[in-house]
């Protein structure tokens, strides 16, 4: 399945793309403040990766729509499709960030969640100092529900932080109407 956005294309994630992931998103950078096993090595871990994620339906490969280069990834796990909801992730690559990828690729995702998938809730957890990743759900209209106390080892300040865990029904993703020009 392709989701497609004013600026993204996001299709599904494969390892025929992993040298391009692991240039553009998957080694070096701050990864390794927020997302456990990375940065990755080499391309050969990316391969790794991205086969191993291309086995679930709905792991993304984020790409610029003009020319298909690799951003990062935005993947909906539905644990248990009988409960309805799903867990959100995303990377978007450092110089890919602060331009609105993830909210976008984000978006477009949700609306296939709780369209296609018939979700009822989708939530999200982020480390307490992610900031960015934080503000980019709040903007959306994710609102917090909890704290997880201490269950993130940040290997970056070699600490123990807190989850905060987001969440939107979608109830409240209907009254906030359509927030991204995404088509399935």
């Amino acid at each position: 399945m392709l989701l497609f956005t004013e600026r993204l294309i996001i299709l599904q994630i494969s390892k025929k793309e992993a040298s391009k992931c692991y240039e553009n998103w998957g080694k070096g950078g701050s990864l390794e403040e927020y997302l456990p096993g990375f940065p990755l090595k080499n391309v050969d871990e990316m391969t790794q990766f991205c086969d191993d994620m291309s086995k679930k339906i709905n792991n993304y490969s984020i790409c610029l729509r003009k020319d298909k280069t690799p951003i990062g990834y935005v993947c909906l796990d539905i644990p248990c499709s009988e409960q309805k909801y799903g867990e959100l992730g995303y990377v978007i690559g450092e110089k890919f960030r602060g331009k609105g990828y993830a909210y976008e690729a984000v978006n477009a995702v949700m609306r296939k969640g709780f369209g296609n998938d018939d979700l009822y809730i989708i939530e999200a957890k982020v480390a307490e100092t992610n900031e960015a990743s934080r503000g980019m759900l709040e903007k959306i209209g994710f609102s917090e529900e909890t704290r997880l106390r201490k269950r993130f080892y940040n290997r970056k300040s070699d600490d123990r932080e807190n989850i905060i865990v987001y969440s939107m029904t979608r109830d409240e993703y209907e009254k906030l109407g359509s927030v991204a020009d995404a088509r399935i």
